[in-house]
């Protein structure tokens, strides 16, 4: 389902399970239509609404958008040096990588009334460092792959990532694509947590940039 255009809509996501339901909104008071359906699952599982959004779109960046982008995978890097990781503290990203995602095509903002609040670069290609893969991927074809995701400190917390990865099925399954391909760091718990949730499934071990990273794929279905 794609979260874009004049929508007003709520994810919900079962904490246990990666659950989600699309509650949507009256255009007059804003209060959820509730159906019997949707009743049921809120009283049987902790469903935790992560956001209201209005105008919400994933698009291509440009280079305009490159000082706020650095900016937030600064806020990110910053992040990650407080829980004491080593990911992302020699040099990568930087500026120069975010301009080369641009140039790329690679480059993704999730932006909402024109504000960005996440960044990630999706790649539908080869990633050279996924050939050496310690395990194996669930698939051989045609897959994205998604690095460099983060989200602007203003609204973290908010499930901004995990409306991030849908968007991001979301623009596999227009390409034709059916698989997913992700990397992350041992001790990127947030990110660990997002991909279980959403049903990736751990296939090994690859080195990204001389580090060992956990790499997980997800198959996505083809309703073609």
């Amino acid at each position: 389902m794609p979260l874009c255009g004049a929508t007003r809509k709520a994810l919900w996501v079962a904490p246990q399970g990666g659950k989600t339901i699309f509650v949507d909104f009256s255009t007059t008071n804003r209060q959820p239509r509730w159906g019997k359906r949707d009743m049921l699952l809120f009283e049987l599982y902790p469903y935790i609404l992560l956001l209201y959004f209005v105008n919400m779109i994933v698009r291509k960046a440009t280079y305009s958008d490159a000082p706020i982008i650095w900016e937030i995978l600064q806020q990110a890097i910053e992040q990650r040096r407080q829980d004491g990781s080593d990911q992302w503290q020699n040099g990568y990203p930087n500026e120069q990588t975010v301009h080369d995602d641009i140039a790329n095509g690679y480059g993704y903002v999730l932006v909402n009334n024109n504000d960005i609040w996440a960044y990630a670069a999706i790649i539908f290609g080869i990633e050279p460092a996924y050939n050496d893969i310690i395990g194996a991927w669930l698939t051989s074809g045609n897959y994205a792959v998604v690095h460099r995701v983060a989200v602007c400190d203003a609204v973290k917390g908010k499930g901004i990532a995990t409306l991030l990865f849908y968007e991001v099925e979301h623009l596999c399954t227009a390409k034709k694509v059916y698989s997913i391909k992700v990397d992350t760091n041992f001790d990127n718990r947030p990110m660990l947590k997002i991909l279980a949730n959403l049903g990736y499934q751990y296939c090994g071990e690859i080195f990204f940039n001389g580090a060992p990273r956990k790499a997980f794929e997800k198959v996505l279905a083809n309703h073609e």
